[in-house]
């Protein structure tokens, strides 16, 4: 069974629905994405040594890498969305 499968069995079983999407999407999911990075910030800033995982320890500057790259990843999706459709504009002060 691949994901194609999946998907139309749990659509047959009113487990998930169909949604159309839409920029309005797309700026809900940045600005959550944008929400995790001040949060994982925040955090870099309590933990002065090690930031956990449950199951594996994680130095802090493998922790401060990450958090780089997912701020990378996001300017780069809205650079992507913005060049795609430039009268597009995103409001992330919500």
């Amino acid at each position: 069974m691949d994901y194609k499968d999946t998907v139309k069995i749990m659509l047959n079983q009113s487990l998930i629905k169909k949604q159309k999407v839409d920029f309005s999407h797309i700026e809900a999911l940045l600005l959550r994405a944008q929400k995790d990075i001040v949060a994982a910030e925040a955090n870099l800033k309590i933990d002065e040594e090690v930031t956990y995982d449950p199951f594996l320890p994680v130095s802090k500057i493998e922790a401060e890498n990450a958090l780089k790259t997912a701020e990378e990843f996001v300017k780069i999706v809205l650079k992507l969305v913005q060049k795609e459709n430039p009268q597009l504009r995103f409001n992330f002060n919500k």
